[in-house]
């Protein structure tokens, strides 16, 4: 069933995540906690070289969801002695945030409207708003958007499908779940030597973090290559602020760009607010 855009645009209605609402900071915190503990606790294979597979998902075309134990960060001095390398089928090997961002960014180009309804998807993932306990004694958390909510994946997806990896937007978008979930164990397990503590200033540590600059990033470059179609007849006219800051977004930060609830609300209103 393929749904109109104002028809996806009312399903896609999302309430910005303040931390002030506790019950739903808890219950994110919850489900993050639920995540890690299990990926914590399955068992490694002897090397990187013969990892242990473990399957989290299984997409509608047979295409499996996964993560291979130890991940290259366990060789690190330093490093994560939990850190795994999450794959969705055989086409996503070595794929990083960076070729998330690239990706999503370009399929502005093809549909700009679709491609932000596209953005607010990604920020549900990041939040946890479509995630849900999958058995009974709520040890196992998986990413399981309703009927709607699927609907209008498979709808954007439609049109997408041959501009992402095989798997399309679904394969995406289970591909950066499981890599923002690699994030929250190396930051937030108790074997990490990070030591953040979500419950206490560090919840956008990890994942969050992670996913709002998969929303930003992608968001300043469409903008701006938009900008620049948009005056190729005047190119004096071009303002590349947009895309100074990104870079300047990135290196202060490190490698990540989180959008602000103000940008977030600014971009996507009125299907986003607060």
């Amino acid at each position: 069933m393929s749904l109109s855009k104002e028809e996806m645009e009312e399903i896609l209605s999302t309430e910005i995540v303040s931390l002030w609402n506790k019950e739903l900071k808890w219950d994110i915190i919850d489900k993050r906690r639920t995540m890690i503990e299990e990926a914590v606790g399955w068992e490694k294979g002897p090397s990187r070289e013969r990892p242990e597979k473990h399957v989290v998902h299984r997409l509608n075309d047979d295409i499996e969801v996964y993560f291979l134990k130890p991940g290259k960060e366990t060789d690190r001095v330093e490093g994560n002695p939990n850190d795994m390398t999450p794959r969705v089928g055989d086409h996503y090997n070595n794929y990083t945030f960076d070729d998330a961002w690239t990706d999503i960014a370009d399929l502005s180009v093809i549909d700009y409207d679709l491609f932000k309804l596209s953005l607010i998807i990604i920020y549900r993932d990041g939040y946890l708003l479509d995630h849900e306990y999958i058995d009974d004694d709520k040890k196992k958390v998986r990413y399981s958007p309703d009927e709607d909510i699927s609907a209008c994946i498979d709808t954007i997806d439609k049109l997408f499908e041959e501009e992402l990896p095989d798997g399309g937007l679904w394969g995406f978008l289970h591909f950066i779940d499981i890599l923002g979930w690699n994030e929250d164990v190396k930051y937030h397990s108790e074997e990490s030597p990070y030591e953040y503590e979500m419950e206490h200033g560090d919840f956008n540590t990890g994942r969050i973090n992670n996913f709002l600059s998969t929303i930003k990033v992608p968001y300043l470059l469409a903008s701006f290559v938009h900008q620049v179609i948009e005056k190729a007849d005047e190119p004096e006219e071009i303002d590349f602020s947009k895309g100074l800051e990104t870079a300047q977004n990135l290196t202060v930060g490190r490698g990540v760009c989180p959008a602000s609830q103000t940008e977030l609300e600014r971009w996507f209103s009125p299907i986003m607010y607060k």
